[in-house]
């Protein structure tokens, strides 16, 4: 479990998040929502302690993350941000950098049985010995998310990771990182904008606004009242095929009512 305890965080001595407090379970995916600046991304930097919350504490199987040095927290959290750099060196090189905090002179042999763990239990073996230049956007992707992994993590933080991908790898990795969250017995916490990708593939959900959490739960929270409130827009709530989806109203243009 993941205690967020009343945690707040300021830019230049403006409020960003105001008094946070979450209880997250392993085993669970959670999808972090809101609309641009409402702290999402704020929110997974001072979980993870890259920036310093001005109050309050995170605490992670009860260790409390204050004090902690980079690499003690790093055994703890994978993190991967909106924007990755990347290495040019095959994935099974790359994926091996997130065993980095655990690594001491050599790089040892549990060291790449946890690679080889990892890329088997994503379906990436077959791309081990290629180089990272020559992956789709969508391969990279499950390669840095292999990395943040390779850290053996007991929480995983990623900050938009479907991004700018076609619909079919949004799909994969989402559905992989549903799989893997439970597998695993993890915590997942996931900034996504696709309020369906949120719904489809998320167990639990926090909607921010303007730095608080306006709500925190299961789906009975997404409703049209909550969506109206967080993201300004009129949506109505179906369910096809057992799915649900949400589909927004476009007041002012002719058959988008």
């Amino acid at each position: 479990m993941i205690v967020i305890d009343n945690i707040s965080f300021s830019y230049n001595k403006k409020e960003v998040l105001k008094n946070i407090d979450l209880r997250i379970n392993n085993g669970e995916l959670t999808a972090v929502l809101g609309v641009n600046g409402s702290g999402k991304s704020t929110l997974l930097k001072t979980i993870n302690h890259l920036l310093k919350p001005s109050k309050g504490a995170v605490y992670i199987s009860g260790d409390d993350l204050k004090g902690m040095t980079k690499k003690e927290i790093a055994r703890k959290i994978g993190y991967m941000p909106q924007k990755s750099n990347g290495v040019l060196c095959t994935v099974f090189d790359a994926v091996l950098l997130g065993r980095t905090p655990h690594i001491g002179w050599n790089v040892s042999k549990r060291d790449t049985e946890v690679v080889h763990d990892i890329l088997r239990l994503m379906n990436m073996e077959d791309y081990s010995m290629r180089q990272t230049y020559q992956l789709s956007g969508g391969e990279l992707q499950k390669v840095l998310i292999a990395r943040a992994l390779a850290q053996e993590p007991k929480v995983l933080l990623l900050d938009e990771p479907i991004n700018h991908l076609d619909i079919k790898n949004q799909v994969e990795i989402m559905s992989m990182l549903h799989q893997i969250t439970a597998k695993l017995g993890i915590v997942t916490m996931v900034v996504l904008h696709d309020l369906n990708t949120a719904m489809r593939f998320s167990d639990k959900f926090i909607m921010l606004k303007d730095g608080v959490v306006f709500s925190h739960g299961g789906r009975e929270i997404i409703t049209p009242a909550s969506i109206k409130e967080v993201f300004t827009i009129d949506v109505l709530l179906s369910d096809i095929n057992g799915i649900p989806v949400v589909i927004p109203a476009a007041p002012g243009i002719p058959g988008h009512k």
